[in-house]
């Protein structure tokens, strides 16, 4: 928003699929990586299967569940979201004259930090402009899935608590 005036700059002979210069693919160089980049904050998702998409998200609950307001949204779509930091899964089950529509909605959580130095609601600086140590109601995590070619899937939440975890019996510690 502060920079219009550099949106769209590309390196000298760009090939007509580079990223511009300014972007978040190009800097975090995301190519190199081999991740795929899926932009249109808030408005891109990407199916991950016909009945399974990722979005960032727009709903958060404060009070409640994120993941049951998405699920009762759209009983038919699964949808693994954002936007809310914690760590959810709500199944749902309903059905039409073909028999039972399962879905799901959940959210992996956060890789941010939790204790008030991400800006939020709740944050706040103090006189020396540093972040206060405000522990918000986030959990750092990660999502797994696992997909058959049929379109099943299982959904496997992985929780990160200060920087260790367990996943299949072996654990792992952030450096």
């Amino acid at each position: 928003m502060n920079a219009m005036a550099s949106k769209g700059i590309k390196r000298a002979v760009p090939t007509p699929e580079s990223w511009p210069v300014m972007s978040v693919p190009y800097l975090l160089r995301l190519d190199e990586l081999n991740v795929q980049y899926v932009g249109s904050y808030p408005a891109g998702e990407y199916w991950l299967s016909k009945n399974l998409r990722a979005i960032h998200g727009t709903t958060v609950r404060s009070g409640g569940s994120t993941a049951s307001a998405y699920v009762n949204k759209n009983p038919h779509i699964s949808t693994i979201f954002g936007h809310a930091h914690r760590q959810e899964m709500q199944y749902k089950t309903v059905h039409d004259q073909d028999g039972p529509i399962r879905s799901v909605s959940a959210s992996p959580g956060c890789l941010c930090r939790v204790d008030g130095a991400v800006p939020s609601y709740g944050s706040g600086l103090n006189e020396q402009g540093r972040p206060v140590k405000h522990w918000e109601d986030w959990q750092q995590g990660i999502m797994l899935a696992w997909i058959r070619e049929d379109g099943h899937f299982i959904l496997q939440p992985i929780h990160i608590l200060d920087g260790w975890t367990v996943h299949e019996g072996k654990e792992f510690t952030a450096n």
